[in-house]
């Protein structure tokens, strides 16, 4: 099976809330904030964004367009005015 994607299919891949790395096979959705979970050892809690396969889909996905990502870190680093 081939690594490349249909980069107008709606699935993980191509959504602007999906965070993974080109060659790997899951990532995490960052359409909502991290779950908390709480580790079996010691039973610390552990902020986590679901993972998800890259051929994974769901009904909250939207196009990742270029330059869209890169203004959102952009516009969050900014200062708040007085």
């Amino acid at each position: 099976m081939s690594d490349r994607l249909d980069q107008s299919a709606k699935t993980c891949q191509t959504c602007r809330h999906w965070a993974g790395k080109r060659f790997e096979k899951t990532g995490e959705c960052h359409r909502y904030p991290p779950a908390t979970y709480y580790s079996s050892q010691g039973g610390k809690a552990v902020f986590r964004w679901p993972e998800s396969p890259k051929t994974g889909w769901c009904a909250e996905w939207r196009r990742d367009e270029p330059g869209v990502s890169e203004l959102a870190e952009n516009l969050a680093l900014e200062p708040v005015g007085d």
